[in-house]
Order: C-alpha cells, then sequence, then structure tokens
C-alpha cells in the first residue's frame, strides 16, 4: 500500500523500538514528523538504545527532557525504560540540526512535549 501523510505523524504513545523503525524506514523522505510549538519538525535520526529510566518523575508520551548527554523523549513505555534519543531534527523552514544544536537555539522547557 502507499504511504499517505498520516503515516509520516509520530505517535509518541508506541513503544520506542516502533517510533525508531518508522523514523527510519521514512528516512530520507517523507520523513517522520511531529510538532513543536505548533510548528512542523521533522525527525531524521533517533536512538533507541537502553537508556533505561531517563527522569524520576511521571512524564507523559512525547515529553522532551533535556539533559547534558542529549535530547530524550518519553514514549508510550517510558515508565518502563521507553525513552528515545533525538539525534537529527529538521524544523519547518529550517536546516537539518543535530540535537545539540536544536536545544541551544529552542531552549525546550521541562515538560513540553512533542506532538
Amino acid at each position: 500500500a502507499k504511504l499517505t501523510s498520516d503515516d509520516e505523524v509520530i505517535d509518541w504513545s508506541r513503544s520506542s523500538d516502533e517510533i525508531a523503525r518508522q523514523v527510519r524506514a521514512l528516512f530520507p523522505t517523507p520523513g517522520a514528523t511531529t510538532t513543536f510549538r505548533g510548528k512542523r519538525l521533522k525527525v531524521l535520526r533517533v536512538s533507541a538504545e537502553g537508556f533505561g529510566v531517563i527522569s524520576s518523575g511521571p512524564v507523559q508520551p512525547g515529553e522532551l527532557v533535556a539533559m547534558r548527554s542529549g535530547l530524550y523523549i518519553a514514549t508510550g513505555l517510558a515508565s518502563a525504560g521507553g525513552w528515545l534519543e533525538l539525534k537529527v531534527v529538521q524544523p519547518e523552514g529550517k536546516r537539518p540540526m543535530q540535537a545539540k544544536e536544536f536545544l541551544n537555539g529552542y531552549r525546550p522547557q521541562p515538560g513540553e512535549r512533542l506532538g
């Protein structure tokens, strides 16, 4: 079956492995997308390696957690280690950028969510 625009949208309530496979399958075009602050954000590279629990408090799927080691996104199973690390993203109308550049430019606040 042909891909539709609905297939590009990331559902953060799914497991980190499923989301990582979606991002890899849609790279480079059409690309997996989500929203951040009301604008489209293309997710180009992620890592789903076993991070364990990143945040000690409760988190919602899609919630951003910025740390010195990187930018992490909670997925549907965040309490059980379901986290993704953003590696490369492309904000709407901008060039692709590393997660560190995104952190420095957009400065996500604690509790902000994607999608």
